[in-house]
């Protein structure tokens, strides 16, 4: 990973989702629904694209995996408000599993902050999965008033967030862009 400074156009595109992240809630507000749909798939394609083009363009760094990850939490915290405006009771009805997806990002990230310092930057696969699944529940609540798949989207983010948590307790150093527990390498992972 390079130790570019300055705009790059992966960087800019993360910043725009950092930035425009909770105009999601404004628009739930606002009783959008259909802005909402529409802004998020605006946000989430800027979230597959930036990672792809910063190796492609071979902007990768350290720095924006930080601003990802930071993007990331604003992007899915704001959507998470936005459902609690729209649509509050298929949300909680599923409190126990939102809890837990929540609660286990923030067990996972305090552990992650005492051990290193830093927040997990980690970028796992399971991460990347639970993505498009939590994509594809917003759009069933949504669009078709289904609350069953925030379980599914939640399981998946939960299992995601045990993972970061586990792989922080194998690293020696902090590291970045790790994309399972199991592609720890020897000299990097420590004893359990």
């Amino acid at each position: 990973m390079g130790k570019r400074t300055g705009v790059t156009i992966p960087n800019a595109l993360t910043w725009f989702r950092i930035v425009t992240s909770p105009v999601l809630v404004v628009l739930a507000w606002a009783g959008g629904t259909g802005w909402v749909v529409a802004f998020l798939l605006v946000l989430q394609v800027t979230d597959w694209v930036d990672g792809p083009l910063a190796r492609g363009l071979r902007q990768h760094t350290t720095a924006g995996a930080r601003l990802d990850s930071l993007a990331d939490v604003l992007m899915f915290g704001s959507l998470l408000a936005a459902l609690a405006v729209l649509e509050g009771p298929l949300l909680w009805d599923a409190w126990p599993w939102v809890a837990a997806a929540v609660g286990s990002y923030a067990a996972s990230s305090a552990y992650a902050l005492a051990r290193f310092r830093r927040m997990p930057t980690y970028h796992q696969w399971t991460a990347k999965v639970s993505g498009p699944i939590t994509l594809v529940a917003t759009l069933a609540v949504l669009l078709l008033g289904e609350g069953w798949p925030v379980r599914v989207a939640a399981a998946a983010v939960t299992l995601g967030n045990l993972e970061g948590a586990l792989i922080t307790s194998r690293l020696s150093a902090p590291r970045t862009d790790i994309p399972s527990v199991f592609a720890l390498p020897d000299r990097d992972a420590r004893s359990p």
